[in-house]
């Protein structure tokens, strides 16, 4: 299916929004995926790459392929993984319809299963209606998927800029993931919500997506929010902006760019890099145990290896050839070489070069800032700080607000280290609802001021 029948006849309503040729649909496997831990290598016998596999998507690739929970995930389409981008891109680049070679190692056996490539269902809604749309960034066409009330009227939006990962946004909004939940408050309310898939992930083009860099995902976000403010169904004033983790660093750029009529971020980052890079370093080993002694000597190598890799631009190679007695911290930031916490080394060079301060001193309009007290991921400082900088040029404009039992997931813990346990731990999690109420509340007094 290249597009919705609703879509193709809002082509002629709103022509700017079109772009080339309708963007294809991409295969989908329909997997959850987590790293292989020891003791699952042991079991399984795969000594290095692969993944996990914890949960596999009714009426999936996977499903019908034959793939099971508990299978190691070692080949997609004849491509080694090592990592999840490699899965979307392997699958992507089999047509729709055609068979997908998939290699799994099963209770320590390898086997090789087959079927033909599936794209996810169209999503529909009691209420709502969903566009599969799109716009263009740096050449490349990129999916939005935008659900319209099915009420007549021009509507609020709420756009969401998620953290970072190499996942689609691309389900439904009655799903069970604290994006899903977020997003089907506010259409139930009556809201246009819009999602956006960066480059290389889902449908979008531009890939790989391990390869996209921070200003090119900025630019996919930036072209959707102008792009959704020309739908004839939008009321282009009332336009809502939330940005989780590094969707709060993009959020602010945005904003200080295209009027919106809020923006709401949650457990993000206003001081530099290298100020949350160490103390987040220091939180989370102190979470897994290591000794006050041992933390010290991590953060003074974490100092030298982030001066060296961003600061000075040099490679990690070239870091540890030059200083070989600060390898440790320039391993430790980026055991690879190439990535760090997963995403691609270009992308984090650029986000360090953006002065976040400075950006939201340019926001002139409604903020919210949230930060769960279970954090450990994003450190408190920062959220009271965006609403002082905002309110130090615009007074009244912004708040802050800590959201008690809640971490960066929007799960619901007892504490930091109940956190930090989960996060490591495979298997659902329940969602506290108060980051909702908290959202929805916050917007519902901004538009009683009309």
């Amino acid at each position: 299916m290249a597009v919705l029948p609703l879509l193709a006849a809002l082509l002629t309503l709103s022509a700017p929004l079109q772009s080339n040729a309708p963007l294809p649909r991409k295969g989908w496997l329909g997997t959850q995926l987590a790293p292989v831990t020891a003791e699952i290598r042991q079991k399984s016998g795969v000594a290095s790459g692969g993944l996990y596999v914890p949960g596999v998507v009714p009426g999936s690739t996977a499903e019908a392929a034959g793939v099971r929970v508990g299978d190691v995930l070692v080949k997609v389409g004849g491509v080694a993984i090592t990592a999840a981008p490699q899965v979307a891109t392997a699958v992507g680049a089999v047509p729709v319809g055609q068979s997908l070679e998939i290699e799994v190692v099963r209770d320590g056996k390898p086997l090789t299963l087959r079927a033909p490539v599936k794209t996810r269902p169209a999503e529909k809604g009691e209420n709502y209606e969903v566009l599969y749309d799109q716009v263009v960034s740096n050449g490349h066409r990129i999916r939005t998927l935008v659900s319209r009330p099915k009420a007549e009227g021009k509507r609020p939006v709420l756009f969401l800029v998620q953290g970072i990962g190499y996942v689609s946004q691309e389900n439904p909004i009655t799903g069970p993931s604290g994006y899903s939940r977020i997003l089907k408050a506010f259409s139930d309310k009556g809201f246009v919500t819009v999602r956006v898939d960066k480059p290389g992930l889902g449908d979008s083009e531009g890939g790989p997506a391990n390869k996209v860099d921070f200003d090119r995902e900025l630019d996919a976000f930036r072209q959707a929010l102008v792009a959704v403010k020309k739908y004839p169904f939008v009321d282009p004033d009332k336009v809502f902006i939330f940005g989780h983790s590094m969707g709060g660093v993009h959020g602010p750029i945005l904003a200080s760019e295209i009027p919106v009529r809020g923006l709401a971020v949650y457990g993000t980052i206003a001081r530099t890099w290298m100020e949350y890079m160490v103390e987040n370093s220091r939180r989370q080993a102190a979470l897994a145990g290591e000794t006050p002694a041992s933390i010290d000597k991590t953060a003074r190598q974490l100092f030298a290896a982030n001066h060296l890799l961003f600061n000075e631009g040099l490679s990690a190679t070239e870091a540890k050839t030059k200083y070989p007695q600060y390898a440790e911290g320039v391993d430790r930031m980026t055991p690879d070489g190439e990535t760090l916490s997963g995403v691609y080394m270009g992308f984090w060079k650029q986000a360090y070069g953006k002065n976040m301060a400075e950006y939201w001193s340019k926001v002139d309009t409604n903020v919210l800032s949230i930060w769960g007290e279970n954090e450990f991921i994003a450190s408190e400082a920062d959220h009271p700080m965006i609403a002082q900088i905002v309110n130090k040029n615009h007074p009244g404009k912004a708040e802050y607000l800590k959201l008690p039992a809640t971490d960066h997931g929007f799960f619901k813990t007892t504490s930091t280290e109940d956190s930090f346990k989960g996060w490591r731990t495979p298997g659902p999690k329940e969602i506290n609802p108060n980051v909702i109420d908290a959202l929805t509340n916050w917007v519902d007094r901004i538009l009683a001021k009309s």
